[in-house]
């Protein structure tokens, strides 16, 4: 007990001493100078690598679509739309703010040369007073079919549809706002509105699964967190915003980094120039920022060709799963088809028979009813041509997502830096898929 009070107290007089603020002070400052270029080079890596993986998926079209990660551009459509809350426009997600203007009058009393004086200062600014948003399921369309996408979860990049100001002379006031006002009020409101409109053209990335009610595939926010990207701005625009972020957001943290070491003005100990001088820190802080951003980048660079190169292998089992199915599926269908047809021309050619004797009489047409009842042959001859057409097309489509990706991946192994890191790493160039298949070797890289 007594060590406890001996503690309580000895800290309690180094709490007090002036010392101990400029320990906490330079603690705070240190980890200030550490801690911002390491949340910048972080941010600049995750730039990075969502512009590399923009880069990596093919722009597949709506019937087509795979198990996984995808990346789809066409227009949102919805049966049942929501309606914004200020523009009120069809829309399939929303998001409003109404902010309110506030001026008030402080009265402050600071001490100057030993004397008190006072002084008056007028702030201002904005609070909002109303917010909210709504979004629901709806289908992105192309020129191939549509495909269900749930939003919750994914990051959204709206489009502006109303930004205001208004009065209580004007109808917006009160209809799309509070209907009292907050203290220090100028009565001038300012409404701000996001959208995704109906028929707006997105650019998404995310992850597709089975539906749960039927044989189809939908969007919706994976578990394993994988990103999931719904934009009203072209891939493009995506693109350069991301590289842009990630050169800006390294070259901040490295100029905050070296410029706070370059201020402390102190050297590395055990560290000297060819001249025998201590190096400065400024330099070798500039040094492992530089050295951490390369690591950081090769890495970005592999898992980059990684993850190309498992698309290419899921893509080329796709077109394995599909021929599997079309070996199984389309036979069947003829063989049940070929026995309709017969079990048809057998009646056909009872009702001529019966017709040349001319013994069909009522009682004969209804027992040809019960012995063969519904004889429609053509709705199966139909439904037979639309499974091979819908075969051959989804065959096609998966052929043209393998050699979509696998062009991309051997065009990324073919230029600098990417062909020398796949090449240290031993990530191979695939071969594509010319009409038919021959052997594993197109995916294994021989």
């Amino acid at each position: 007990m007594q060590e406890l009070l001996f503690l309580s107290d000895s800290l309690e007089g180094y709490l007090s001493s002036g010392e101990y603020m400029a320990f906490v002070l330079s603690v705070l400052v240190a980890g200030c100078w550490l801690l911002c270029p390491w949340v910048l080079l972080r941010g600049s890596h995750r730039a990075n690598r969502l512009r590399r993986l923009m880069d990596a998926l093919p722009t597949s079209s709506v019937r087509g679509v795979f198990i996984g990660l995808v990346e789809l551009k066409g227009t949102a459509e919805c049966a049942d739309p929501l309606v914004s809350f200020i523009a009120e426009k069809p829309c399939v997600w929303y998001s409003y703010t109404v902010e309110e203007h506030w001026r008030r009058v402080e009265v402050r009393t600071v001490v100057e040369n030993g004397k008190r004086r006072t002084r008056t200062v007028v702030r201002s600014g904005w609070s909002t007073v109303a917010e909210g948003g709504r979004l629901t399921t709806f289908f992105l369309r192309d020129d191939t079919g549509e495909i269900a996408v749930h939003p919750q979860g994914a990051d959204i990049e709206p489009m502006r549809v109303a930004s205001f100001f208004s009065t209580p002379s004007d109808d917006a006031y009160y209809a799309k706002g509070p209907q009292r006002s907050i203290a220090n009020s100028t009565f001038k409101r300012r409404f701000t509105e996001e959208a995704v409109p109906i028929g707006t053209r997105i650019y998404l990335v995310g992850p597709s699964r089975e539906c749960r009610d039927r044989v189809a595939a939908e969007i919706a926010s994976g578990q394993d967190g994988e990103e999931f990207i719904i934009s009203t701005r072209d891939e493009e625009a995506i693109r350069r915003t991301k590289g842009v972020k990630a050169w800006c957001f390294a070259i901040l943290g490295l100029g905050i980094l070296a410029g706070g070491s370059y201020f402390l003005r102190s050297g590395i100990y055990g560290i000297d120039s060819a001249d025998g001088s201590a190096w400065p820190l400024w330099i070798v802080a500039g040094g492992i920022y530089v050295l951490a951003w390369l690591v950081s980048w090769m890495w970005t660079v592999y898992n980059s060709l990684v993850d190309i190169r498992n698309r290419v292998r899921q893509g080329w089992a796709q077109v394995e799963v599909l021929l599997q199915r079309r070996y199984e599926l389309i036979p069947s269908l003829c063989r049940v088809v070929e026995e309709y047809t017969r079990h048809e021309s057998e009646a056909m050619f009872l009702v001529a028979r019966l017709r040349r004797r001319q013994q069909l009489d009522h009682e004969s047409i209804n027992a040809l009813q019960e012995a063969y009842p519904g004889l429609k042959a053509a709705p199966l001859y139909e439904q037979l041509m639309q499974e091979l057409s819908d075969t051959e097309l989804r065959i096609a489509m998966a052929r043209e997502y393998y050699n979509t990706i696998a062009t991309h991946l051997n065009t990324r192994l073919a230029v600098f830096p990417d062909g020398v890191i796949g090449n240290m790493f031993g990530v191979k160039c695939v071969n594509l898929v010319e009409g038919v298949f021959r052997d594993d070797s197109c995916v294994k890289g021989e």
